[in-house]
């Protein structure tokens, strides 16, 4: 998903290879990004344990805001943690939903040259 430039001293390299998928746990949603032909596919489900035991537990990248169930058996090292978003200065009172949004803005400004157009 990112590498994390030299000032991030400390952080983890985390890195989404081709053949993983994300998921935020959310309140109320389970919000999905698979790596399918080349691009990423975005899903919003209800929270379904029967679609985590689909993907693979141990290469899944993951974050969450809600609670995360115990039957899960989510794999702590893949845990995506508000440390590991590469911001500076980012608010230790935000949320990691928050944080991955901010993160993605400011990829996308940067990937179109620093225009904001249709950021918000």
């Amino acid at each position: 998903m990112w590498d994390s430039s030299p000032w991030y001293v400390g952080r983890r390299h985390l890195k989404v290879d081709s053949a993983s998928s994300c998921l935020l746990i959310g309140n109320t949603r389970w919000h999905w990004a698979e790596w399918k032909s080349g691009k990423w596919i975005f899903s919003h489900t209800q929270p379904d344990l029967r679609k985590l035991q689909e993907v693979q537990t141990q290469s899944l990248c993951w974050a969450a805001v809600g609670e995360i169930p115990k039957e899960a058996l989510l794999n702590v090292d893949k845990q995506i943690l508000l440390n590991d978003i590469p911001i500076r200065n980012i608010p230790k009172w935000i949320g990691i939903d928050r944080a991955l949004g901010a993160w993605g803005a400011l990829q996308k400004v940067k990937n179109d040259g620093g225009l904001f157009k249709g950021l918000l």
